[in-house]
C-alpha cells in the first residue's frame, strides 16, 4: 500500500538530515586491575604420564597444536598432539622427524605450520626445517638457518604478519667462555622461503622466552647468560619497524628465569610463565607467573599454576585462553582466561537531536565479562534520576544511557567508562547538541492541489518542493488512478501514468525522483481464452511520464515502492505459493529493475518490509519465524546484515511507517490497543504519543523534529505535533 506523506507548508519544516558520523574509539587504558582469573586444568596429555617436555605449540583455526618433544614414538620421532576447538582429549597426529629436543614452531605468513632447528636427543645432530601437514605430517622442507645460528635452545615467536623468530641460543648452562651462549637473531619470510639474519641481541642469552607484544616490538625475557654464570632478569625490545634493540625501555623481571615461556594475553598484558630460578647448578621449577602490563610498564604476580612446569610449550588458544603444555616433569596442561579490556565502536563522534525525543547512547562493546559501566556528562559521573533538562535518566551504570525529554540543558560531551578484569576504558566524547524544532504554532496555510477536471485527488509525498500523489479522472470500472507530480499549485500538475496500465500512483519524491507503483498488465490463457490480468509493480520517474521505470525485480511476481530519496527508492517484493504462503522480502533500489538490493536478514526472520528512506538508515518491519509470527519495527544500516531490532519493550507487535530528520514515525500495539509511536534510532528511544485525553493519533512522517498525521476531533483531523501527545496542532480546515 502506498504510505501518506501529508503536503504541508514548507516554510514550517527545515529539512536539514543529521549526519551522524561513526568512529572507532581510541582506548584509553587507566591503572591495571587485579588478575582475577586462575589457572584451570586442561586435557592431559595421552602419555600414560610420562612427561610431555619440550613441546613446540602452535594455534591455528583454533585448534591447539603440541609439535614434538618427549616422549619419542618408538624412540625414533617426537610425537605430536593436537585439540580440536571444544575437544576434551588431545588426538594423535602424524609424528615429527627425528628424536629432536630445543625446537621452535609458528604459523608462518601462508598460514602452514612449520617447524625449525632443535637438536637431537644426543645432542649432535640438527633438527630438519619443514611445513607440517596435519594430515600427512613434514612434508615441504625449509631452508637451513645460516650456519651461525645455535641449533637449540633459542627463543621463538611470531610477528602480526607470520614472520618467525629465532633469538639466542647455545650449550645453555654449559655455555662457557669458548662455547659461549650468543645472542645471533634471525627471520624466516615465508613469502621468500628464506631465513634473515638480523642485528644479534645485546647480549648473549639462551633459555629466553621471546613474545610479540602487539605494539610493532619484540620483547625478549631473561634466559641463561653468556657464559652461564646466572640466570637473566632483563628485558629487551627488539623494534621491528628500526630493526633495532634496546635495553632500557622495560623493566627487568620481578624474578630471573630460563626454561619459561612468555604469551600475549588478550588483555594488554604479557604473561611470563614458569620456567627455573636460582643458581646454574641447582635450578628451581616454577608454578609462578609474572605478568607485565603493557600500558604502563608495571610488573606483577599473576596467579600461581597447579604444577611447575619448565622446558614446555605455551601458546595463546581460541577463547582468549592460554595454554600451558607439558614440561620436564609433567603430562598436564593449564589455561588461564585472559579478559580483553573494553573496547568500543559504533559511537558517534557527536550529533543534534531534537528537543522533547529520547536520547540514547548505546555504543557496541566488546571486552571480557564481566563489564561494569558508569556514563559521564562533561566528566561528571551521571546517576539514574532527573536530568539537567527536565527528563528522566536511566542505564547510567549500564552500556546504553537513556534521557527522556530532552531540553537544551542536556547540551554536553558524553561520555562512557567500561571496566573488566582487564582495566579501564574511558570512551572519546560525543558532543550531543539539542535543536529546537520549527515552532508549529503558527498561522498554516493549506493550499488545493486539485487539478481542474479530476473527481478526486489525493497526495501521498513532499519533498524538495515538489508533491506526488494520484488523480482519478473518470468513474469508471476501473476507477483509474494517475500518478502525478506537483510544484505547489494545481495548475504545475504533471501527469506522471503509464497509459498501457488501469492504475499508477506516486507515493514519494526527492531530488527529482519519483517512487511509486503500478498495475502491470499480463495476458494468461485459462479456460481456453485470453483474459487480461494486473500485478502491482514498483515503479520510478524521474518528472515526467516518458522518464518512467519499470522496477519489477525478476523472480518475484509483486513488487512495491513505499519511499524514495532521490537516490534509492525502499520496499518489498513478494510471491505467494500453491496453499497460499506470502513471502515478502524488504530492499532497496537504485532507478532500475536490476539495481535491487535485499535487505531482508539471512536469520531469524519469516518476513521482511521496507517503508521509510532517512540518511543512511532504512526502515520498515519484520516479521518474526513462523508458527506465531510477530510484527516488529526494523531498522538498517544499506546492508541485510545491518538489521536491528527497533521493537518496543512490551508491545505484542510494531511497525515504521515514515522517517525522517533522525526521527521515525509508525505504531506498536498494548494490550490490544495499537498506538502512535515515535523513535530516534533505537529501540529504547520509542516514545508513545497517545495524549493524557487518551486520544490516540495516527502519525505518518517526520521532519524537522516535528510529526505529522491525523487525530479523531469529532472526525478525522490532520495534525502536527512535537514529540508530545499533547503538543499537536489541528491542521483542519
Amino acid at each position: 500500500m502506498p504510505r501518506f506523506r501529508p503536503t504541508l507548508h514548507p516554510s514550517a519544516f527545515p529539512m536539514s538530515r543529521i549526519a551522524i558520523a561513526t568512529a572507532i574509539l581510541v582506548v584509553t587504558i587507566e591503572a591495571p586491575n587485579a588478575i582475577a582469573s586462575e589457572w584451570a586444568a586442561g586435557p592431559t596429555f595421552p602419555t600414560s604420564g610420562a612427561p610431555r617436555a619440550h613441546v613446540a605449540a602452535a594455534e591455528i583455526g583454533g585448534t591447539i597444536w603440541a609439535l614434538g618433544g618427549t616422549p619419542f614414538d618408538g624412540g625414533d620421532n617426537g610425537v605430536t598432539h593436537y585439540l580440536a576447538s571444544g575437544a576434551s582429549t588431545w588426538t594423535a597426529a602424524p609424528a615429527q622427524e627425528g628424536p629432536i629436543l630445543w625446537h621452535g614452531a609458528a604459523i608462518d605468513g601462508l598460514n602452514r605450520i612449520i617447524v625449525f632447528g632443535g637438536v637431537d636427543a644426543t645432542g649432535n645432530q640438527e633438527g630438519s626445517n619443514y611445513a607440517y601437514n596435519p594430515i600427512d605430517g613434514p612434508e615441504d622442507g625449509l631452508p637451513d638457518r645460516s650456519g651461525s645460528a645455535p641449533l637449540g635452545r633459542f627463543a621463538y615467536a611470531t610477528d602480526d604478519v607470520g614472520r618467525a623468530y629465532t633469538i639466542g641460543g647455545g650449550p645453555g648452562p654449559d655455555a662457557t667462555t669458548g662455547d659461549p651462549n650468543i645472542g645471533h637473531s634471525e627471520r624466516y619470510v615465508a613469502s621468500s622461503d628464506s631465513w634473515e639474519v638480523l642485528d644479534p641481541a645485546p647480549y648473549g642469552v639462551a633459555e629466553a622466552a621471546l613474545a610479540y607484544d602487539g605494539l610493532g616490538h619484540l620483547l625478549l625475557f631473561g634466559g641463561i647468560d653468556a657464559t652461564a654464570s646466572a640466570r637473566l632478569t632483563t628485558v629487551a625490545q627488539f623494534d621491528l619497524a628500526s630493526e633495532t634493540w634496546m635495553t632500557d625501555v622495560v623493566a627487568p623481571m620481578p624474578v630471573a628465569l630460563s626454561g619459561h615461556k612468555a604469551v600475549l594475553g588478550s588483555d594488554d598484558r604479557i604473561y611470563v610463565i614458569g620456567g627455573e630460578s636460582g643458581p646454574i647448578g641447582t635450578p628451581i621449577p616454577e608454578d609462578r607467573v609474572w605478568v607485565l602490563h603493557l600500558p604502563t610498564g608495571t610488573w606483577s604476580e599473576g596467579p600461581t599454576m597447579a604444577a611447575a612446569h619448565r622446558h614446555f610449550g605455551a601458546v595463546m588458544g581460541p577463547g582468549d585462553t592460554i595454554y600451558v603444555l607439558g614440561g620436564n616433569d609433567t603430562d598436564t596442561v593449564e589455561t588461564l582466561y585472559t579478559s580483553p579490556c573494553p573496547e568500543f565502536s559504533n559511537f558517534a563522534a557527536s550529533q543534534s537531536r531534537w528537543a522533547g525525543e529520547t536520547l540514547v547512547l548505546a555504543p557496541a562493546v566488546s571486552g571480557g565479562s564481566p563489564i561494569t559501566y558508569r556514563w559521564q556528562k562533561n566528566g561528571t559521573d551521571l546517576f539514574d534520576g532527573p536530568s539537567d533538562g527536565g527528563g528522566t535518566i536511566s542505564g547510567a551504570a549500564s552500556g546504553a544511557l537513556v534521557i527522556t525529554q530532552l531540553a537544551g540543558a542536556d547540551d554536553g560531551a558524553y561520555t562512557l567508562t567500561a571496566t573488566n578484569e582487564c582495566g579501564t576504558t574511558v570512551s572519546d566524547p560525543m558532543a550531543v547538541t539539542v535543536v529546537a524544532p520549527a515552532d508549529m504554532h503558527v498561522a498554516w496555510t493549506a493550499t488545493s492541489l486539485h487539478p481542474s477536471g479530476a473527481i478526486s485527488s489525493r497526495g501521498y509525498g513532499v519533498g524538495d518542493g515538489q508533491e506526488t500523489g494520484t488523480v482519478v479522472y473518470t468513474a469508471t470500472d476501473g476507477n483509474e488512478e494517475h500518478a502525478v507530480l506537483w510544484s505547489g499549485t494545481a495548475e504545475s500538475m504533471i501527469d506522471l501514468h503509464n497509459p498501457s496500465t488501469i492504475k499508477t500512483g506516486a507515493v514519494a519524491t526527492a531530488g527529482g525522483m519519483q517512487g511509486g507503483n503500478w498495475w502491470e498488465p499480463f495476458e494468461i490463457f485459462q479456460n481456453g481464452q485470453w483474459y487480461l490480468v494486473y500485478f502491482p509493480e514498483a515503479c520510478a520517474w524521474s518528472g515526467s511520464a516518458g522518464s518512467f521505470q519499470n522496477l519489477r525485480v525478476s523472480g518475484w511476481e509483486y513488487s512495491g515502492v513505499y519511499d524514495s530519496d532521490g537516490v534509492h527508492q525502499i520496499g518489498a517484493v513478494s510471491r505467494d505459493d500453491e496453499v497460499g504462503n506470502v513471502y515478502t522480502r524488504a530492499g532497496m533500489w537504485s532507478g532500475t529493475s536490476g539495481s535491487w538490493m535485499s535487505l531482508h536478514p539471512s536469520s531469524g526472520v519469516s518476513n521482511s518490509s521496507g517503508a521509510a528512506l532517512d540518511g543512511d538508515q532504512q526502515y520498515g518491519s519484520i516479521l518474526t519465524p513462523y508458527p506465531g509470527p510477530i510484527r516488529k519495527a526494523a531498522k538498517w544500516s544499506g546492508t541485510a546484515a545491518s538489521y536491528e531490532d527497533m521493537h518496543p519493550a512490551g508491545a505484542s507487535r510494531s511497525w515504521i511507517s515514515g522517517a525522517g530528520d533522525g526521527q521515525q514515525v509508525g505504531s506498536a500495539e498494548f494490550g490490544g490497543v495499537v498506538r502512535a509511536m515515535l523513535w530516534s534510532g533505537h529501540k529504547l528511544s520509542a516514545i508513545d504519543l497517545t495524549g493524557s485525553d487518551d486520544l490516540i493519533p495516527t502519525v505518518m512522517d517526520a521532519a524537522g523534529g516535528l510529526q505529522v498525521g491525523t487525530r479523531f476531533v469529532g472526525a478525522t483531523h490532520a495534525v502536527v505535533l512535537a514529540s508530545d501527545g499533547d503538543d499537536w496542532v489541528d491542521l483542519h480546515e
